[in-house]
């Protein structure tokens, strides 16, 4: 059994967290999230958590969407060390965290297995890729999680190798509603992992006294999972609703004796009214009653925090969601999330008389010397499962592709049709082609749907992809496509295509004709949504409301942004028929966009769209990209907007053929070398 990080003193990174600065963020009141004076060490000060005489103190604490950030590493650029990030940071925050509270659990909730090119590389070596443990769940074991939950991007390579992946964990991996057999009712199902797990602790309170606790932990991922990768999992795997799966298993953890039950849940916190398959379901769970704590994900969010919207169920300032202890920890292992509860037994059992959240932001690094000591020896058992499965993926993505004509950048891909989504798009397109000729729908318009999945927003300024002229590598192509799609090709009608456009135009906010910098992109709208079909010329009106909700959500049926829709020079029907070539994520209903679903699929093939990119840009496919316009603002005369970019985004400015973009300096919020503002007329 590999020794456990908590325990063995050999393992000592507390040097390593001093050489970081690990440290908690103040937020503008000079305080931490829960109200706490800052400390200079990883522990928040606890003078500020009362514990009621006789109570035992539980620290609950959590990691989520890891995706792959073992080592504060950017596998995109060479020879780069982002010392912001990585699961290898938390540790020693993890372990402070632990030695100051000796009753602690630590989870995670999911998405640990995918999210960069290590990841990819494992993937492609396969299930059976030798005795070696997968180095994230090596890495989980010796740190001493005590249990996982799933999240949707793990099953992205397959069940074969997530089963293979989490046999090694030396911890329960529990998923509620993750089915490979359904029965008439959620308690008849067989599931892929169990439902759920009792932990059985001993637990002491101040006097000494210790007790015996038993903490259910039950797991949940989001229901589209079989649908988002169902190229891959049908007829292998079907989902529950999350509310549906809790009010079903939750009983019985309790009859089996469970005193707390911890909701691991890849699912984020969405909308108060409850609906059948939601994906954000946090707050109906919360209002359901049933769980005692929620680890929340999925969403890539920080919670609690000051900004956090406050509702009659949330309280961004306690950290509740309906009086239910909750925390979600950012992205990347940005964040350690953290609840502190006091808890006393009575006749009715244990319950929670106090609680506290918090999510404990790793701080940059202000020490650029410091970059270098990023895999310095002082974490030798953490980096012996990391080390090998490392240089492996370096020496494979550092295989030459071809060289860039010119650079390709996504700063403005938001906000123009930049070179970069048309050479998306454009190799996409050549693909589909040859796929479809001499078949029944190769006379057919053939358009081609591309999104900017790096454009900053969450994940931070420096989160774009940006590509100068000059060689280009296969670690390249995960900058341009993070993730292992694979291509597809789906049948809309005109109508379709019209609505998936409205889906698009929703990230933009509302513009009036006589606003002045006003907000343009509506941050709770990811980019990867802004899934631009090319091969059509349209316009946006930003002066009518969006018809959509970030979620694909139907808003507002009235509204209309989409005007002038045509292809080749002629008007779109309604009844028209076209073809769109995208993604198995896309084209399987992911995102919610009219006319997709395994049933529009006419072209369903086992190539990743990232290889069709590196092919065509081997190929020179990008020295003969068309100019044609695919889509512009419509005038708004005397309006102009505001959106961030990245700080050298300017360099591209003025666009050919695009709008007038001014650059304003540094976003006022932003932290040095981050965020640049720019004004966008209309």
């Amino acid at each position: 059994m590999a020794p456990n990080f908590r325990d063995d003193p050999t393992n000592d990174l507390n040097s390593f967290a001093r050489g970081l600065s690990i440290t908690p963020q103040p937020t503008a009141n000079g305080k931490d999230g829960a109200g706490a004076e800052n400390s200079t060490n990883a522990t928040p000060a606890m003078s500020k958590f009362h514990m009621p005489p006789g109570a035992v103190h539980l620290r609950i604490l959590q990691t989520t969407d890891l995706h792959m950030r073992l080592l504060p590493y950017d596998y995109t650029r060479e020879g780069s060390s982002s010392t912001d990030f990585g699961l290898i940071r938390c540790a020693p925050v993890i372990k402070a965290l632990r030695q100051a509270a000796p009753n602690s659990l630590l989870f995670d909730t999911g998405d640990s297995l995918q999210g960069n090119a290590l990841g990819d590389y494992l993937a492609k070596l396969g299930p059976k890729r030798g005795a070696r443990p997968h180095p994230m769940v090596a890495t989980m074991n010796l740190i001493g999680y005590d249990a996982a939950t799933l999240g949707n991007h793990d099953f992205n390579y397959g069940l074969a190798f997530l089963q293979a992946a989490m046999a090694d964990a030396q911890f329960p991996v529990v998923c509620a509603n993750a089915v490979r057999r359904a029965g008439r009712t959620p308690e008849k199902d067989k599931t892929l992992f169990p439902p759920w797990a009792i932990l059985k602790r001993r637990v002491q309170d101040a006097a000494g006294n210790t007790f015996d606790l038993r903490i259910a932990v039950i797991g949940f991922i989001p229901p589209q999972v079989p649908i988002w990768d169902h190229s891959i999992l049908a007829g292998q795997l079907s989902s529950r609703d999350i509310l549906q799966s809790a009010q079903a298993w939750v009983p019985l953890a309790r009859k089996a004796g469970a005193d707390l039950v911890v909701a691991l849940a890849h699912s984020g916190i969405g909308a108060d009214q409850y609906a059948h398959g939601m994906e954000h379901a946090c707050l109906p769970l919360a209002r359901a009653g049933g769980v005692d704590v929620i680890l929340a994900g999925h969403s890539h969010q920080v919670f609690p925090r000051p900004d956090f919207p406050p509702s009659a169920g949330i309280d961004p300032t306690r950290g509740t969601l309906y009086g239910c202890p909750t925390v979600m920890a950012g992205f990347w292992g940005s964040h350690v999330g953290m609840i502190d509860l006091a808890l006393m037994r009575g006749p009715k059992g244990w319950q929670i008389m106090q609680a506290r959240s918090l999510a404990m932001p790793l701080v940059p690094c202000p020490n650029p010397a410091a970059k270098s000591a990023a895999f310095a020896p002082q974490a030798p058992a953490i980096m012996a499962n990391i080390v090998a499965d490392h240089q492996a993926t370096l020496a494979h993505i550092g295989q030459h592709i071809a060289t860039l004509p010119m650079p390709l950048d996504s700063g403005f891909a938001l906000v123009a049709d930049t070179p970069l989504i048309r050479m998306m798009a454009e190799a996409q397109r050549r693909f589909i082609r040859g796929k479809l000729r001499g078949g029944p729908y190769a006379d057919l318009p053939l358009l081609s749907a591309a999104a900017p999945f790096k454009a900053g927003g969450w994940a931070g300024a420096n989160y774009y992809c940006r590509l100068p002229a000059g060689p280009l590598a296969l670690r390249n192509m995960c900058d341009i496509y993070p993730f292992p799609n694979k291509i597809r090709a789906v049948k809309l009608t005109g109508a379709d295509l019209t609505e998936w456009l409205e889906r698009c135009a929703s990230i933009y906010f509302t513009i009036s004709p006589s606003a002045r910098d006003a907000p343009l992109i509506n941050p709770a709208f990811p980019s990867y949504q802004f899934d631009i079909p090319h091969g059509a010329q349209f316009e946006i009106d930003l002066s009518q409301p969006a018809r959509y909700d970030p979620d694909g959500t139907l808003a507002n049926d009235r509204a209309h942004r989409i005007v002038q829709v045509s292809i080749n020079g002629a008007a779109l029907a309604p009844d028209a028929a076209v073809i769109v070539a995208t993604n198995d994520y896309r084209a399987n209903g992911g995102g919610r966009f009219a006319g997709c679903g395994p049933d529009r699929v006419v072209y369903a093939g086992r190539t990743e769209n990232r290889d069709i990119i590196a092919r065509f840009l081997r190929d020179g496919g990008i020295t003969r990209l068309t100019r044609l316009p695919v889509w512009r603002f419509a005038p708004n005369i005397g309006a102009s907007a505001v959106f961030d970019s990245h700080a050298t985004a300017a360099l591209a400015l003025p666009l050919p053929g695009g709008p007038r973009i001014d650059p304003l300096g540094p976003a006022l919020s932003s932290e040095p070398n981050g965020f640049a503002r720019f004004r966008l007329y209309f």
